[in-house]
Parts: structure tokens; C-alpha cells; sequence
């Protein structure tokens, strides 16, 4: 098996709320690599009072203390990490900040359980899943360790190797089975078979080749990329959302990670219905990966 290369340098927006509170600790526990760094970004309004910029200065202060113990009990003591105090729009500035520094990942915390636009500061969440060229890493509770039990939800694409190779590289132990999930749709709607008049043994054949072909299919994918990470395979009919959140409450999942590249299918991330679904419906943490090369884009 491949050395796991660690991350680069990890960007992790705080507003100094509990959810961001939480993102700040798992942020400092990642394994970030030597010669890399962690930023502790905090984004003021534009035109703040000097007494708001005072207190966020020490709130930022305070963070970077809860940076330093995370790191510590992680066992990451060399962690370099860095407060940044900006004026902007917050999404904004993640997105540039992210982009500028050459970030693997941006870090963001999630407000428990209100809706999808409601993530971190409002819409910023979204805004910078939307808007950003950067992996994002939605965290839902406080960390407990190391990502244990990750599960990886492809359709067999290159964005679907992407998050199942950052999710290695996030979980620990390095030499444990990565699970991954594909949900698949029978070749034609149940509506469509019984018009088109097929015996119920044709319609069970329907899906017993539609479940062959998905096995195949992944099997394929996965075997190109063993030297990078072992993993395990669920193949399951049903509506992508449900299949994929289904199987992580099962397992108990810590960690759920789906790829970014189109509009279709699976992979409708940008943001498309099946991952604000996960990221919001999801009871763990939710790792949007994206490919190297995405535009950049600001309004």
C-alpha cells in the first residue's frame, strides 16, 4: 500500500460559535503535514467599529488556545497555526483566502440541525460549497478522535476517487478498509415495466442485471485503486439519498465523503440535491471533495 501523503495547509472559518468551536477543534486534529499550516479565519464586517474589531481580536485569541490543546491531545504538538482577523463578505473571503493560500481543505461548522442555508453564518456555508475551488469539511459534532468509520459515496467517476482518496487521508488507521457506497436505479420505473408489460421474472431479471452491472462497475473502480487505499463495497437500489444516509446511520458512520465534478447523477454537487440532502440530513461529518483544476469563481 501507497504512504498516506498528508494534508497541505487547512483553512478553518470560525463566527466563535459552539458549531465553529467545534470545526476549530477537529481542524486541529487533522493530519496536517510538516511544513504546512492551519489558519484560524475570522471575517469582520466591512467598516467595523474598533471595539468590534478589539473583541473579536481576543475572541480569535481564544481560538487559536483551543487550537494549540486540540493539537496537543491529538499529538500533533508541531502544528503551526495562524489567526487571520479580514473585513468582507464572509463567504467571500473563505473562498479567497482558501484559493491564496493554497489550501487542501476548508473546515466549516454546522449549526445543528436548521436548514441547509442556515450551516455556519448564514448562507456562507453554502455560498462556499457553491462558489469555492477547495474541499470542504462540514463538521456536525465535537470530535472524539481520529475519523474511524468513514464511508465514501461514489458513481464510479474521477471526483468519486478523489473523495475516497482524501477521506483515506483524513481517516486513521491508515491500513483500515475504507467502505464505500453506490446506489443504483433499475434500468426503467416500476410504472414503465408494468406498461411495457413485462412478467414479473422479466422485472426481476431487470434488476438482477441492473445490481450485476453496479457491482461490476465498482468492483472496477475500486480495483484501480487499491494501491492507494483498500476498500470495501455496498451496492444498493434505491434514490441515492436515502441509500447513502441510510447505510451511514447503520454503520454508525463518523465521517461521510462524496465527490464534486458535474450535474448529474451522484455527482449533482455543485450544489445538487442528493449532497445538500447529506450534508444536511447527515448526523456525522460530511467531506465534499473536489478535483484539482475546478474554476474559481466570485461574483
Amino acid at each position: 500500500m501507497a504512504d498516506r501523503r498528508a494534508l497541505g495547509n487547512v483553512l478553518v472559518a470560525t463566527d466563535f460559535s459552539a458549531a465553529a468551536a467545534r470545526a476549530v477543534e477537529r481542524a486541529a486534529q487533522l493530519p496536517i503535514g510538516p511544513g504546512s499550516a492551519l489558519t484560524v479565519l475570522h471575517v469582520l464586517p466591512p467598516g467595523c467599529r474598533p471595539e468590534e474589531r478589539a473583541d473579536a481580536e481576543r475572541q480569535l485569541g481564544n481560538a487559536m488556545s483551543a487550537v494549540v490543546a486540540a493539537a496537543a491531545r491529538a499529538g500533533r504538538r508541531e502544528l503551526d497555526a495562524f489567526p487571520r482577523l479580514v473585513e468582507g463578505t464572509p463567504f467571500v473571503e473563505i473562498v479567497r483566502t482558501a484559493r491564496h493560500g493554497r489550501n487542501d481543505l476548508v473546515v466549516v461548522g454546522r449549526h445543528g440541525r436548521r436548514r441547509f442555508r442556515d450551516l455556519l453564518i448564514g448562507s456562507t456555508a453554502e455560498r462556499v460549497i457553491r462558489k469555492g475551488d477547495t474541499s470542504i469539511l462540514v463538521v456536525a459534532s465535537a470530535p472524539r478522535g481520529p475519523y474511524a468509520r468513514p464511508l465514501v459515496a461514489v458513481d464510479c467517476s474521477d471526483a468519486a476517487g478523489g473523495a475516497l482518496e482524501l477521506a483515506w487521508r483524513l481517516a486513521e488507521p491508515v491500513d483500515q478498509a475504507l467502505e464505500v457506497v453506490l446506489a443504483f436505479q433499475p434500468p426503467a420505473p416500476e410504472g414503465a415495466i408494468l406498461r411495457a408489460r413485462f412478467s414479473a421474472g422479466e422485472a426481476l431479471q431487470l434488476r438482477q442485471d441492473a445490481q450485476r452491472a453496479a457491482e461490476a462497475a465498482v468492483d472496477a473502480f475500486l480495483a484501480g485503486r487499491e494501491p492507494v487505499t483498500p476498500a470495501a463495497a455496498v451496492v444498493r437500489e434505491g434514490d441515492a439519498r436515502c441509500v447513502i444516509l441510510d447505510l451511514a446511520a447503520e454503520r454508525d458512520s463518523d465521517l461521510l465523503a462524496l465527490g464534486t465534478h458535474g450535474r448529474s447523477g451522484l455527482a449533482h454537487m455543485l450544489l445538487g440535491s442528493v449532497a445538500e440532502a447529506v450534508i444536511r440530513a447527515a448526523s456525522c461529518d460530511v467531506l465534499v471533495a473536489r478535483p484539482s483544476g475546478m474554476p474559481f469563481k466570485l461574483p
